[in-house]
């Protein structure tokens, strides 16, 4: 069966496998309740504006990712989360976070410790010393250099942190004023711990591809974070270049480390009288090789063996005359190199999917994988046999990268299975590629769980037709 004929099964949703059973959000906005059941494979929702759905996945993302303290930044009260055949319930609050992370960051700066004072309490003692400052709900940029500038004078802080913590204060400052008890920090070490241990799985975030750099700011992520949040998507195309220039250079190396080893094998083999078997040399040859195969492997050993032996070699095989007997060691040679190339078979295969997958979404051009050179390229279409015209990887519209960027998120970066989270996944998307997007996904046989939520029915015209759920269901009036 081809890759194209796999590619247009009919996907199965199935019951979800993740050790991830539940997760919910109470609180939120001091306005809603939010409870998250993972039944299935494919989860999804359809929301109308208004809902906070990106927020909601925002929090999702941030709890699996175990990244907390970016939820201090959200407003909200707990959040619990489940595993599956397991009885506890796991929930932080915010004043939870709030001491984790003056924990954490007192691991850091030993000030903190020194102090044994609560950043919100400090700025809430600069404001009482500023009455001004304690009863202006519309706060201006006067009060948070002032508030920054007195932290910072007054506990020995960096300028910067000391903006981020009164950020931060300013954000929760309605939840910090309800809820003046002293978190547990210890509650949220144990859910890092759980995810640590039941959630093993990759997890990859595909942001609103427009809002993409606003997401990015009101997620307040710097630079060396997003460095290291690998599963983030971004959608610059040279993070792609990247992950095609490093799997076909692991084919590369795997050829050349392949042809070490079967030189040494093939000396001691004759140094030690031994010769190849007959029927093996010839039953392997004939039966599972072809031309183009043969030419494969002997072009990715490059210079090793020389093109005017590359050349005879393939005039043997073409003509028939590599089955005299004559020619027993080098089909044995042959037969080594072969070996080798099933090892990197794992690479070519998922370029190859990745590339047939990408190509049904691009228009009038198309990825070509030649196998012998190595190389992965963007052509124009019906210029292949021609003047082979090919154009770059940020010549491609919104909509082309956005796929791009996704599937070599899923094909060519890892073979680790994956957690899927997208959010308004049709936006740059045609209503026709909107229908072939989620079941592409799960036929990459890399994603175990799938979380989006959409505006548009064509994301679910398809097999999961029956899957799509209203999100307001899911959501309650917080009390």
């Amino acid at each position: 069966m081809t890759y194209k004929n796999i590619y247009e099964m009919q996907v199965e949703n199935k019951v979800n496998e993740t050790n991830l059973e539940y997760i919910g959000i109470f609180g939120l906005f001091g306005r809603y309740d939010i409870e998250i059941p993972f039944d299935k494979q494919v989860n999804i929702f359809i929301g109308e504006n208004g809902l906070g759905k990106t927020t909601i996945l925002n929090c999702i993302y941030f709890i699996l990712e175990k990244n907390f303290s970016r939820l201090t930044n959200i407003q909200f009260s707990e959040i619990k989360v489940k595993f599956k055949n397991k009885e506890k319930m796991y929930k932080i609050s915010h004043a939870d976070i709030m001491e984790y992370n003056r924990e954490k960051r007192g691991k850091r700066y030993k000030y903190l410790l020194e102090r044994e004072m609560d950043i919100n309490e400090m700025i809430e003692r600069i404001m009482f010393q500023n009455d001004d400052l304690l009863f202006d709900r519309e706060w201006g940029e006067d009060n948070l250099e002032y508030l920054t500038y007195e932290l910072s004078r007054q506990l020995d802080m960096p300028i910067n942190i000391a903006r981020r913590q009164v950020l931060n204060y300013m954000n929760n400052r309605d939840i910090i004023f309800k809820n003046k008890r002293k978190g547990n920090g210890n509650n949220v070490f144990d859910l890092v711990k759980a995810i640590s241990e039941y959630v093993t799985h990759r997890i990859i975030y595909l942001p609103t591809y427009r809002r993409i750099e606003d997401d990015f700011a009101s997620l307040n992520l710097r630079s060396e974070e997003l460095n290291k949040a690998e599963l983030l998507i971004r959608f610059g195309m040279s993070d792609v270049q990247m992950s095609i220039d490093r799997i076909l250079e692991k084919i590369r190396s795997l050829a050349m480390k392949g042809f070490t080893e079967m030189t040494g094998v093939l000396l001691k083999q004759y140094v030690d009288g031994e010769s190849p078997l007959e029927e093996k040399s010839y039953s392997k040859l004939y039966a599972d090789t072809d031309y183009e195969t043969v030419k494969i492997v002997l072009d990715r050993v490059g210079k090793e063996i020389e093109d005017s032996y590359k050349k005879k070699i393939l005039n043997l095989v073409s003509n028939g005359e590599i089955w005299k007997y004559e020619y027993l060691y080098l089909r044995n040679l042959i037969n080594k190199l072969i070996d080798n190339y099933e090892l990197q078979k794992a690479y070519d295969d998922r370029i190859k999917k990745f590339a047939d997958t990408c190509n049904k979404y691009l228009n009038d051009k198309f990825f070509h994988y030649n196998q012998s050179t190595l190389s992965l390229e963007i052509f124009l279409d019906n210029e292949l046999k021609d003047d082979k015209r090919t154009i770059e990887l940020t010549q491609l519209s919104s909509g082309e990268k956005q796929i791009v960027s996704l599937f070599s998120k899923l094909y060519l970066e890892s073979n680790d299975r994956s957690i899927v989270i997208i959010d308004e996944p049709e936006l740059s998307l045609s209503l026709q590629w909107q229908k072939m997007l989620l079941p592409d996904i799960m036929r990459t046989d890399n994603c175990d769980l799938l979380l989006t939520v959409t505006h548009s029915p064509f994301i679910f015209e398809n097999e999961f037709d029956f899957d799509a759920k209203e999100m307001r269901k899911f959501i309650k009036i917080y009390k």
